[in-house]
């Protein structure tokens, strides 16, 4: 039997397995509801998952004793608790996924993308000109995040914010950065940087700062 609440007046209501799909009327307020199928049960829900290769290879590696019933999360608290009792493996770890990430990568895409994080923590704004699309775009942009993007060919992105210009009746013409996107770094033909409290600088700056990129961009 399948058990579940009338979706009018919430009468409870029993209806057979044969009835899931179909509709049938509520005897409290005559309202027809579709009997909706049995929903799993809370240990099916969070049925606990095995843990992964890699994960065994690295317990064992330190000395962890694997139960056989042991949950990928159970085994991953292990790990962490082997790591905080001896903080030297934590750092072994991160230092060979670092070194890992860099044959990968390539040492100079690695700086480039910790040279745009620490912009986008401590400068933020830059005047760009840009490719998107088939067009040239000038425009000053707030530098949110730095990425390298790719399974095969990686490429460095930065996530950024443009600005909208807007009108309100009470306070004028402001700018607000909430139109956010990927900027793959290729794309960007020129970047100046500007400084950390440009959005205080108001309209008028703004719209200076992008006239200069337009004559800039009219030289690339």
């Amino acid at each position: 039997m399948i058990e579940f609440r009338c979706p009018c007046c919430g009468e409870p209501l029993q209806s057979p397995d044969s009835m899931v799909g179909q509709k049938e009327s509520c005897p409290a307020c005559g309202q027809q509801s579709v009997v909706p199928a049995a929903e799993k049960s809370k240990t099916e829900q969070l049925s606990p998952q095995s843990p992964t290769t890699k994960q065994l290879n690295y317990a064992s590696k330190l000395g962890i004793r694997i139960s056989p019933n042991m949950s990928r999360n159970e085994l991953s608290d292990a790990i962490s608790d082997a790591e905080r009792k001896n903080p030297k493996l934590a750092r072994q770890r991160e230092h060979i996924r670092e070194s890992k990430r860099i044959k990968e990568c390539g040492p100079e895409l690695i700086a480039a993308e910790a040279q745009w994080l620490n912009f986008s923590e401590t400068v933020g704004y830059m005047l760009a000109v840009y490719d998107r699309g088939k067009n040239t775009v000038v425009d000053v942009l707030r530098v949110e995040d730095a990425f390298i993007h790719g399974k095969v060919k990686k490429k460095l992105k930065l996530t950024v914010s443009a600005p909208k210009r807007i009108k309100d009746r009470y306070i004028g013409e402001y700018l607000d950065w909430d139109r956010t996107f990927d900027l793959p770094f290729e794309k960007v033909r020129y970047h100046e940087p500007l400084h950390a409290d440009f959005h205080d600088d108001g309209i008028c700056v703004y719209q200076a700062t992008v006239e200069r990129g337009l004559d800039i961009a009219k030289k690339l």
